[in-house]
Parts: structure tokens; sequence; C-alpha cells
């Protein structure tokens, strides 16, 4: 049989006009193309079953919904984040929210930063690298270095608490920058002045990269309009210059 879609060559129906049309007849319609296959020609009854009939249950494979599964969970292997990641938890100071996932995060930023209360020119004499919890130096540290940046800025005004958010590795890190940004990380830290955060790496970080990062902050919220990019970093690496002068 011949499944082809032409154009229709049925002969008109023998139906005479001197007798009114049967009541089979009455009930007659052309049958409706739909592809290459023919509804059949019920009557009204058949019709109304149609209309009444249940919807097609939709097809869904399986298979793009497990793939799409799969590239996530890659991407998250790869750029060192799993589902399984801790909620954040917080640690605050007097100018400062300290923000990471575990402990040993912030014991890794507490060696990292070697810095004190009046410990300028005197790297390390005073630190708090294992004198009393670093749970307790830390918040010390932070502050101790935002003090000193307003001083060497001449910036003293009062402002918003900036958060300071640590990840464990380069990897997360980076991971957070392009979730921002959505491009590649450049740099080993940053400071975001629309969230009022500084992101830091536990692994590669020091006391100057978080005075840096502290300037800009500093400096965004101190000056009523904002300074260009270039003069801002211009002041922020003034600020590493003479951390400890």
């Amino acid at each position: 049989m011949d499944h082809s879609l032409t154009t229709s060559t049925c002969e008109p129906l023998p139906i005479s006009f001197t007798r009114p049309f049967p009541e089979r007849m009455r009930w007659w319609s052309p049958p409706q193309i739909t592809g290459v296959h023919q509804e059949s020609r019920e009557p009204s009854a058949g019709r109304v079953e149609q209309a009444f009939a249940r919807p097609k249950k939709l097809r869904f494979s399986v298979f793009p919904a497990l793939l799409g599964v799969c590239l996530l969970l890659a991407w998250n292997i790869c750029y060192g984040q799993t589902s399984a990641d801790p909620a954040w938890q917080e640690l605050e100071s007097r100018h400062t929210r300290i923000r990471y996932r575990s402990l040993d995060d912030l014991r890794k930023l507490n060696r990292s930063v070697d810095y004190a209360p009046g410990s300028w020119g005197l790297k390390g004499l005073f630190g708090f690298t294992g004198s009393e919890n670093f749970s307790e130096a830390l918040p010390k540290k932070m502050d101790a270095l935002y003090e000193r940046v307003q001083q060497i800025l001449d910036m003293r005004k009062k402002i918003k608490k900036v958060s300071i958010h640590v990840y464990p590795n380069k990897e997360q890190l980076h991971a957070a920058f392009r979730e921002i940004f959505n491009a590649p990380c450049p740099v080993r830290a940053w400071y975001a002045h629309e969230h009022n955060t500084i992101y830091l790496n536990a692994k590669d970080v020091h006391e100057g990269i978080v005075a840096h990062e502290m300037a800009h902050a500093v400096i965004d919220h101190y000056l009523l309009v904002r300074p260009p990019k270039a003069t801002a970093e211009i002041l922020a690496r003034y600020v590493d210059a003479h951390l400890f002068e």
C-alpha cells in the first residue's frame, strides 16, 4: 500500500438527491490525514470518544538527565567542590566577619598571617601563632591589620564590617571567582566592593595580602566617590610597602 501523501483522487459518491440522506450518511466526513496514516471513518460516537480521550503521555528519555548529572559532578570535582560541602560558619571581630567552612582553614589562615597589635617593625615578636587559641588570636590579628591600614591611609572613618571568605585551596577560590565574574581567576586574592567581601586562599596568603585587600575596602567606603581602579591599586600597594614601618 502506498503511504505517500498525495492530493485526493476520490470519485464523488453516487448519492441520489431524490431522497433524503440516509441517517448513516449524515455523520460522514472525509478522513483527516496525519502524516502517512489516516484516521478511521467512524460516526460521531467515534469523534466524541476522541474529544474526551486522554492526552498522550510524553516520552522522556533518562539518558540526557543522567548525562547532565554526570557532567555537573565532574565540574564540581575539578573545582574541588561537592554537594557535601559544609555550611559557612562565621567568626566576628570589631572590624571583620571571617567566614569559613572548616576549623582547619581557620587554623591555616592564623598560621599564615603573622601580625599582632603593636608589632609594627617587630614582625613576629608578639605574634599569636601559638601563644593562644587560634579562634581568639585570628580576630585580633585581623583587627590589628585593619586599624594599621586605616592609620597608613589616614582614613579612620567607621564603616561597615568587611567580610572575609576563607577557601581551603586555589581550586575552590578560583571556582568562587568564576561564579561571581564568569571569568578565569587571575589573582591570588581579591576584594569585591559589591559584596564588601575579601576572598582568600588559606594555603596561599600572608599579612601583606590581607592588608592590601583591606586597603581596597577602606578606600572604597571612606571616599564619597570611589576612585579609579588604578588609583586605588596605588594606594593599596602603598599600604603593602609601609605595613611594618
